[in-house]
């Protein structure tokens, strides 16, 4: 467990069937490893100097869990609010549009024409659309200009993509227009520098996060008391009042968490942990108004559902032509589940549900040409600012080649040297 977000276990010595405490580490030095804790632990963490204890580091199931959980859901899906998601999704019925009421007043005044016309394509569409950002196309900054303004509709949206780095990424740029925004998911797991939009956070920050810490403290203090007592029969009476306090406890927590789910306008997590098992079980059945899955053709289509059976409307953004899902089973690969949901759509939809950036911001145009034309039907451009883009660093001038995209040869075998 060298690295933090693991997951790993407490147990006693002489006991090690059973975790006294699990948690996600959380940092590790020379010295000390911290871990945080998932829930409460004061019972079982009072933990004895006469005892020795191991950390061992725990296999996490959730995920599969959940992914099990929501596929078996879709198979017995009937009625909700996914239902023409379902449908259009699996080509039992015609992807339709729902018509905006006026002309859109984008909040982002540097967007260009192709992501314009994007943003425009998704606020219409009545149940799925897809954005294809090729690499330096601005997809990030489009998929934010379309939460902002289904915001401004007054929908309530929640925001998935398949790793913390792409959610944190969405998070950062979110909060730049200071939008009531909630980041789900274990504070280890998460950027530092974001950690104040998590839930945790929040409740921390909430109205009743006074009232939990001083009901902890009564927990703790009683269990104190039990630890001095000599009788076993004279702990009874404390352990009636600790179940009391920690009744009380869980009240006041779910009702903090309600609230704090309520108050933002978007809701961002990982594709699995958008499971509605986790904090999202609080929130009211058809809460949610719109999905948007962010680096969706890197994601396995079985976790996209956990998110998609949870609205009446799906936005999903990513480029199908790089990095698929990591599929480690090839039993699993040759049965299908490489193959992301997104692109899935693309071959059987086309252009009706799909609108592709074609301004690139990163590379110089020869760079692109190649990209351009070997995957993306030659659609793409450069932008002004970057179509002469030379490397630009100190040595850069003792450094002269005519072209600045060519191919290295790597013919031959591989050979080991002794030197």
């Amino acid at each position: 467990f060298s690295v933090a977000g693991d997951i790993v276990g407490v147990y006693e010595s002489s006991s090690p069937s059973e975790p006294l405490a699990t948690g996600i580490v959380s940092g590790v030095t020379q010295k000390v490893i911290n871990i945080a804790f998932d829930e409460s632990h004061s019972d079982a963490l009072n933990l004895s100097s006469d005892n020795t204890y191991r950390l061992l580091k725990l296999a996490n199931d959730v995920t599969y869990k959940r992914i099990k959980k929501a596929l078996i859901t879709l198979n017995q899906y009937h009625t909700g609010p996914a239902t023409r998601i379902i449908d259009v999704l699996f080509g039992l019925s015609e992807p339709s549009s729902a018509g905006l009421a006026g002309p859109v007043e984008f909040l982002n005044p540097s967007l260009d024409d192709s992501q314009k016309e994007a943003v425009v394509f998704s606020l219409n569409q009545r149940e799925v659309a897809i954005i294809h950002g090729p690499p330096g196309t601005g997809k990030t900054t489009t998929v934010v200009e379309i939460i902002l303004q289904a915001v401004k509709q007054g929908l309530k949206v929640l925001c998935c993509a398949p790793s913390n780095v792409a959610v944190d990424n969405l998070v950062e740029r979110l909060a730049a227009y200071k939008e009531r925004i909630l980041r789900l998911g274990h504070p280890a797991r998460l950027l530092e520098s974001l950690q104040h939009h998590s839930l945790d956070a929040m409740l921390a920050r909430s109205d009743n996060s006074q009232i939990v810490a001083d009901i902890r403290k009564d927990i703790d203090l009683t269990f104190a008391k039990i630890r001095k007592l000599p009788r076993k029969e004279e702990k009874g009476s404390f352990r009636t009042e600790i179940k009391a306090l920690r009744k009380e406890l869980k009240e006041r927590e779910e009702a903090a968490m309600i609230e704090t789910l309520k108050a933002a306008n978007v809701i961002l997590s990982t594709t699995t942990g958008a499971s509605p098992d986790g904090p999202l079980k609080l929130l009211p059945d058809n809460y949610f108004d719109l999905v948007v899955i962010d680096e969706c053709a890197q994601a396995l289509e079985a976790s996209c559902w956990i998110a998609l059976l949870q609205a009446r409307k799906c936005i999903l953004a990513g480029d199908h032509k790089q990095l698929p899902p990591t599929i480690i089973s090839h039993k699993a690969a040759s049965k299908g589940l490489s193959l992301s949901l997104m692109e899935r759509l693309i071959d059987k939809y086309g252009d009706r549900l799909v609108r592709m950036l074609t301004v690139q911001y990163r590379m110089n145009d020869s760079i692109m040409q190649w990209a351009s034309q070997a995957l993306y039907g030659g659609k793409l451009t450069a932008h002004s600012s970057v179509v002469h883009h030379l490397l630009n660093w100190p040595h850069a001038s003792r450094i002269s080649f005519e072209k600045c995209f060519f191919f290295l040869g790597h013919h031959g075998t591989q050979s080991h040297s002794n030197n």
